[in-house]
């Protein structure tokens, strides 16, 4: 299996530094979908204790050799989980929830292992992209290997939609940020982000 995801990106306003900085420092972690633990072992460079879950094993095992605990499996599967209840700060959802048939049942369920002021740290592809709205008003919805339009996607996402289903699992949004096509126009992005933002990049606490 060729893995896709397997790199930490430390492009300026890219959208594995926004997830670092709305994790911060020495805290508790779960990261859904931790892939070969680059994430996560920048967040234990910043303090932190991690737990990972992962679908795939071979991306599990190099997260393993890396120092990461994982625990191999399918969250949506998962009828228990190996911790204890209200265990984490902070879980962590970065490019996962779209890739999931039903997302809203896993955040409610995830919602359980938050300690009373822990949140959730989400990041979701915006399918209102100004270039994805371009190719889809000319009839192209053509899948990719990565990004917005990912094979692996089942749900799509616009900045309206993903609030509605974090609001709808029982999360208020605390924080909002957004990644630009380049740094440079980031500024330019947060005036008008359902439509420049590349990502959506959400941290959200208990209703």
């Amino acid at each position: 299996m060729v893995l896709k995801y397997t790199k930490y990106s430390g492009t300026k306003h890219g959208a594995h530094e926004k997830v670092l900085e709305l994790v911060g420092n020495n805290k508790k972690v779960l990261e859904i979908g931790c892939a070969t633990g680059y994430l996560s072992s920048k967040m234990k460079e910043h303090g932190c204790s991690v737990v990972g879950i992962e679908i795939e094993n071979e991306a599990a095992e190099v997260a393993r050799k890396a120092g990461i605990e994982v625990i191999g499996g399918d969250i949506e599967d998962m009828e228990k989980l190996p911790m204890g209840k209200a265990s984490f700060d902070v879980i962590v959802l970065a490019d996962v929830l779209e890739h999931m048939k039903e997302p809203d049942i896993t955040l409610k369920k995830l919602s359980g292992f938050l300690k009373p002021e822990g949140y959730i740290v989400v990041s979701l592809p915006n399918i209102g992209y100004w270039t994805m709205r371009l190719k889809h008003l000319f009839g192209k919805w053509d899948y990719t290997e990565t990004g917005i339009m990912d094979s692996g996607h089942l749900r799509f996402f616009t900045l309206k939609t993903a609030r509605k289903l974090l609001e709808n699992s029982g999360f208020k949004v605390l924080k909002e940020d957004y990644t630009p096509w380049k740094p440079a126009i980031y500024f330019i992005t947060k005036i008008w982000p359902s439509l420049l933002a590349y990502q959506f990049i959400l941290k959200v606490g208990k209703a």
